[in-house]
């Protein structure tokens, strides 16, 4: 009976079949940060949605994510902006760079009166 061939990672390490999985995932995507959003008002769903658009728009091209964004269907009137991360520390550094940007600070105080108060969630979900 021929032996099963023996698998080595990119880091040259040997890798059990029972590790392969984790190790093709180690360059995977692992975590995916969601915002929400719920509008004050459903006159003002219009509205909301060119802001999250926009402002979509910039982050993607100004901070090289490729963020989405949707509008919740029943229930509340939210918006869901998500986007997704290799790692925690890229998360700590892009908050980092966002306090810093005067034009995305501009565009998040234009569009306070859209947001019922406290009402943005940020969270941050482990992928597999």
């Amino acid at each position: 009976m021929a032996s099963r061939p023996s698998l080595q990672c990119r880091d040259g390490c040997r890798v059990p079949p029972a590790h392969q999985r984790l190790h093709y995932l180690q360059g995977a995507i692992m975590f995916r940060f969601e915002r929400t959003a719920t509008v004050k008002h459903a006159a003002e769903v219009p509205a909301a949605v060119q802001f999250a658009a926009e402002v979509t728009t910039y982050l993607n091209k100004r901070h090289n994510l490729d963020m989405k964004f949707g509008v919740e269907l029943f229930g509340s009137p939210r918006i869901h902006w998500y986007y997704d991360l290799q790692s925690l520390d890229d998360s700590a550094k892009l908050d980092a760079t966002l306090l810093k940007d005067a034009e995305y600070e501009k565009m998040l105080k234009k569009s306070e009166d859209l947001w019922i108060d406290q009402s943005m969630h940020d969270t941050i979900v482990r992928l597999s």
